[in-house]
């Protein structure tokens, strides 16, 4: 009778930690990450956005030149204008 107790507490003891066991294997599986959409291309460049891309550049080069680079060489505002008026220009132009 003794043993048989004994038994039965063993066997709740093995059978609630299996099932615990359960869980936790169930908790280990990973899941894979969807795949990635495939890469969307750019639109080809047009003729009037390639042509708007190049006056910026060169408008934005000619600012830079307006720029003063200490104290003893202040900014000109003229430059500026003279820089933004040529790329109004050019944009009308494409």
């Amino acid at each position: 009778m003794r043993y048989l107790l004994q038994l039965s507490i063993l066997l709740v003891a093995l059978g609630t930690s299996a099932a615990f066991g359960a869980d936790r294997i169930r908790l280990a599986q990973t899941q894979t990450a969807p795949a990635l959409p495939p890469p969307q291309l750019l639109p080809q460049a047009t003729a009037a956005g390639t042509c708007a891309i190049t006056c910026d550049s060169v408008a934005m080069n000619c600012l830079n030149t307006c720029v003063g680079i200490g104290p003893a060489s202040p900014a000109n505002p003229q430059c500026s204008l003279s820089c933004t008026t040529q790329q109004l220009i050019c944009k009308q132009r494409c």
